[in-house]
């Protein structure tokens, strides 16, 4: 098996993979399931540490900040929100702040899911685990299991996602 391949086998098991700062590999996850992989990574040290150095996440999970029209839309939307509803202007603005989040959120879900759908059918299985083990380093096990759920639901949906 390729490093990609075993980094990507170990996250579907629960290990997450990072290279430290002193070039080593840091695995962490479930202790049975880490102690399960250690000789497998072991075995493979150079070539997972040429692969964790090398190969740059796939998914994005936060879309380029833009100060300047993300300040824009909350300030249009706080005023909507505080004129249409009869909401206080503090009341508004975290209204506003919320919605412009849920739609920047979206946005990266729909980004993520298109990078998949683009991809060959046979590759779809193995980027929804990359996925999976990319949401693991940024939000933990639990977070990107849900994750995971959503964007491989979401993806099998009779109208194709969108």
């Amino acid at each position: 098996m390729n490093p990609a391949a075993l980094i990507c086998q170990a996250a579907a098991e629960g290990v997450s993979l990072a290279l430290s700062p002193t070039g080593t590999i840091k695995a962490t996850g479930n202790a049975e399931a880490v102690n399960r992989w250690l000789p497998v990574l072991r075995k493979n040290k150079p070539g997972i540490v040429v692969a964790l150095a090398t190969d740059p996440a796939v998914f994005d999970f936060a879309l380029p900040a833009d100060p300047d029209s993300d300040r824009e839309a909350i300030e249009e939307r706080a005023a909507i929100v505080a004129e249409g509803c009869g909401m206080e202007s503090v009341q508004a603005l975290l209204e506003a702040r919320w919605h412009v989040e849920r739609e920047q959120s979206w946005r990266v879900f729909l980004h993520n899911a298109r990078r998949i759908l683009e991809a060959p059918v046979a590759a779809r299985a193995g980027l929804l685990e990359r996925y999976h083990a990319e949401a693991i380093g940024q939000y933990g096990r639990v977070t990107a299991q849900t994750m995971a759920g959503t964007m491989r639901r979401w993806l099998t949906a009779p109208a194709g996602g969108e």
